[in-house]
């Protein structure tokens, strides 16, 4: 019983080593790719071979490349690994970044809006102790 349990692991590992032989992130580029080149070969072929003016095909095709894009993108709007596209919302991030519990990837977080509002904040404030406030004076016009 334990070496069949120890084969199913090693067939497992290999079977995601040749599935995951490329990064995730390289094969979300390769679909968009795909899908972009897939477009533009239908709409060529479209204007080509048959008489429809070009202007309502290409407009349906930017607009199917636009959505084409967005679909494939979506799942970057959340913490993923970019090896192997691991949902990394629940992991804790520490100084290195986000190691993802499958593959074991370090992955560096996009800094989020609370991050980015208090850097705004402690740049104004750097501003305003260099004097270069915009808080008027005496005679009523404006340091700049």
């Amino acid at each position: 019983m334990d070496t069949k349990h120890a084969q199913r692991k090693a067939q497992e590992a290999l079977a995601l080593l040749v599935d995951t032989g490329q990064a995730w992130i390289s094969r979300l580029r390769l679909r968009a790719l795909v899908w972009i080149l897939g477009i533009a070969l239908a709409t060529t072929a479209m204007v080509l071979l048959t008489s429809v003016s070009w202007v309502p095909v290409v407009g349906v095709a930017v607009a199917a490349a636009a959505m084409s894009i967005n679909k494939v993108a979506s799942r970057l709007s959340k913490p993923t690994c970019w090896s192997c596209g691991h949902d990394l919302s629940a992991q804790p991030v520490n100084n290195w970044g986000a190691a993802c519990p499958t593959c074991g990837a370090l992955n560096q977080p996009r800094p989020d809006e609370a991050a980015g509002l208090a850097l705004r904040e402690q740049a104004d404030q750097i501003d305003i102790a260099d004097g270069h406030d915009s808080a008027p004076v005496e005679g009523g016009e404006s340091k700049t």
